[in-house]
């Protein structure tokens, strides 16, 4: 039975991979990522309300005008008119959203593949970060909608499809744990 042999670091290379310290990353830096994934978030929906409004064509068929407080910048959208085919506003909106959060979604992919494997800095690593949550926030509530239109509009197979995709976020967060926990136990 032939005997394995495993590459040995050499006093140096050892000194060397003990020495390789992480940026820290100061509380302020935390504070103003925090604010960013809230400034995105807010423009995220901002854009997929918008949308809507400007691009859906059964939006002045389905809702009374929507009105914006110019103070708080909130935006009252009216109650749904009786004569409006909501399946096909829902739908239409449903399309629009995924057409604004699929190139997000693609981008962020594009971004990962460019730093994947990099050494990127703490400020580097800050912004990522939120524009990642952003994107995960923004992945999450198309989801949401789609599934929520599912069950409203086909409920034999939107309950199956909401039970299927928890079950596979529950396995994705098992997976990420497991591997967090891998990664400090080896450390």
């Amino acid at each position: 039975m032939p005997i394995p042999v495993f590459e040995q670091q050499s006093p140096e290379q050892a000194a060397e991979a003990m020495e390789v310290k992480k940026e820290k990353i100061s509380p302020w830096s935390i504070f103003f990522s925090i604010v960013l994934i809230a400034i995105l978030i807010t423009m995220g929906e901002y854009a997929l309300k918008d949308s809507n409004r400007v691009f859906n064509p059964y939006y002045e068929a389905c809702y009374l005008p929507t009105s914006y407080n110019t103070l708080t910048f909130l935006q009252k959208i009216g109650t749904p008119k009786a004569s409006c085919d909501m399946r096909a506003y829902e739908g239409t909106k449903l399309l629009l959203h995924l057409d604004l959060g699929a190139p997000l979604l693609l981008f962020s992919v594009l971004i990962y593949f460019l730093v994947r494997g990099k050494k990127i800095s703490g400020s580097s690593r800050v912004m990522t970060f939120a524009w990642f949550v952003f994107v995960a926030w923004m992945l999450f509530r198309i989801i949401f909608e789609a599934e929520s239109f599912l069950v409203r509009h086909h409920p034999l197979v939107g309950k199956y499809i909401v039970f299927i995709s928890i079950s596979l976020i529950c396995v994705a967060l098992i997976f990420f744990v497991q591997n967090r926990l891998r990664k400090k136990s080896a450390a």
